[in-house]
């Protein structure tokens, strides 16, 4: 790796930070935008949800658009996001927080994207270690936000605006240093499809904005007209929420696997198994900020242990073999919980703080490494900020509401309506393993992808050196049968002939068909 890289290797980790402050909560599946049939559409008149998802969508859409302008995208969102959590940690006047908060979409979309395509970036430019870190890092900053907060899902523990706001400053420091030193080959490299214009270029961008957009419709359907679909009454919804929910769930994730498929079946394969891999997080990270919800620093290096654990195995070789183990061991660590004879309820309502850590950190482990895996798979298709960003994110929050309703009681029917950390624990396990086997067999795809292609490229340098070494062997040749005709001395000329003879041979030999 060449020093140049440097300085888009700095602005990367620096956007990482930068998105260790924006808001992520573990039971969300980290998505760019709310999804369909949740409850931050609960009592919005239909028509309000184009105007509060449409800016979201167009700023997503924006950010894919610049991908080789990433390090400004960073620079831009650090220097719209920075005076808002100035605001939230009151050094600010709040009365600049209605004027910030129309900033926010810009924010969250230019920082997860630019980090992506960062990541993109890197491995593309010969520095494949760093790229998967930074893919890595990309989940394991929005896991370290959600340990910032626990379950309580704000930011007015003092502690967490101490780390927000020394987040902001490495952040904002790191961005203003070196984002504008960073080689514009560093930045052309991120472009999905370099040197392209037209619908090859924009196809990426126009799927991911096509499939965040249908969730307006989807947002828009009313209890009244769900239950007009399915042929019964409203009361009936109302009594049983999870099949709203259940329904909001499958339409989202049908609506976003379809449209996604456009992006290939590479991208297709690697999208879900992030998706999987973020879904299976929210009950075991719930259960364990649940344990710890009194110990703020418990949390934060929990989660910072098993980023870091990730982060190594990604930095190895064989990134999806270490991130397979990494979810084989979480699995095997909350079946472990689930089998125990009192089972998962005493680590979280007596508060154990061992049991919780162990699982915190696997699960942010595993978490992390399967980022970092999948985004090497992914590379080479340059859909990493595509399918990392939105799509992923929208199908995992679908599935985590489809989640909500697998746990049946006595009855036979859907035991609540939440996403029940305790309950769902060894669902997340088997999702977990579900996830080593896609890892795996992603990482299988992509060597049988790639070693036609290094088959193809040794032979014809093979070709190309036997094409460059012909007329020196023939140089040698004549050089010998001049020695030996003309060699005054006898013992140099017979020396001459023998060495002439076996390179002849060595030529014939080569030559040969299978050899």
């Amino acid at each position: 790796m060449t020093r140049h890289r440097w300085p888009a290797i700095v602005t990367g980790l620096s956007g990482c930070l930068l998105l260790a402050t924006l808001p992520a909560s573990a039971d969300s599946g980290m998505p760019m935008l709310p999804a369909a049939g949740s409850d931050y559409y609960y009592g919005m008149p239909a028509v309000m949800a184009p105007i509060v998802i449409g800016p979201s969508v167009a700023a997503i859409v924006l950010a894919l658009r610049l991908l080789r302008w990433w390090p400004y995208q960073l620079l831009v969102a650090v220097l719209l996001g920075g005076p808002q959590i100035l605001v939230e940690s009151r050094i600010l006047p709040k009365e600049l927080a209605g004027v910030l908060f129309l900033s926010g979409p810009l924010v969250h979309s230019f920082a997860l994207i630019g980090v992506l395509a960062c990541a993109q970036s890197l491995w593309r430019g010969g520095a494949p270690r760093w790229g998967a870190v930074t893919a890595g890092l990309a989940l394991g900053s929005r896991l370290f936000f959600s340990a910032l907060v626990g379950n309580s899902g704000s930011t007015v523990d003092p502690d967490a605006d101490h780390w927000r706001l020394g987040l902001i400053t490495l952040a904002t420091f790191g961005l203003l240093a070196f984002c504008w030193r960073v080689e514009p080959d560093d930045r052309v490299n991120a472009d999905p499809v370099t040197g392209e214009q037209g619908p090859a270029r924009t196809r990426l961008p126009l799927v991911a904005g096509l499939a965040l957009f249908l969730v307006i419709p989807l947002a828009m359907v009313s209890q009244d007209s769900a239950a007009g679909l399915l042929g019964v009454d409203s009361g009936t919804l109302r009594r049983h929420l999870f099949i709203r929910v259940a329904l909001a769930g499958v339409a989202s994730l049908v609506v976003a696997v379809g449209i996604a498929a456009l992006a290939g079946k590479r991208s297709l394969g690697g999208m879900l198994a992030l998706a999987v891999a973020q879904a299976a997080l929210a009950a075991p990270l719930l259960m364990a900020y649940f344990a710890l919800q009194d110990d703020i620093s418990a949390r934060l290096w929990g989660v910072l242990a098993g980023v870091a654990i990730g982060v190594a195995a990604v930095a190895g070789r064989w990134r999806p073999a270490a991130a397979g183990a990494l979810c084989v061991a979480a699995a095997v660590a909350l079946f472990a919980a689930q089998a125990s004879p009192a089972g998962p309820e005493p680590i979280a309502t007596q508060h154990l703080a061992v049991p919780a850590l162990v699982i915190l950190a696997l699960v942010s482990a595993a978490g992390t490494a399967v980022a970092g895996a999948i985004g090497t798979v992914l590379a080479p298709l340059r859909s990493v900020p595509a399918v990392f960003g939105p799509l992923a994110g929208l199908i995992a929050s679908g599935l985590l509401q489809v989640l909500e309703v697998t746990y049946l009681g006595s009855d036979g029917r859907p035991a609540d309506d939440a996403l029940n950390s305790v309950r769902h624990l060894a669902i997340s396990g088997v999702l977990l393993l579900v996830v080593a086997a896609a890892v795996a067999a992603l990482g299988f795809w992509r060597r049988a992808a790639v070693e036609p292609d290094d088959q193809i490229r040794a032979e014809a340098a093979e070709a190309e050196r036997d094409r460059l070494a012909r007329p020196i062997h023939d140089g040698a040749l004549q050089v010998l049968a001049l020695v030996q005709r003309q060699g005054p001395d006898p013992k140099l000329a017979e020396e001459a002939a023998e060495q002439e003879a076996a390179l002849r041979r060595l030529l014939t030999d080569r030559d040969r068909p299978g050899r």
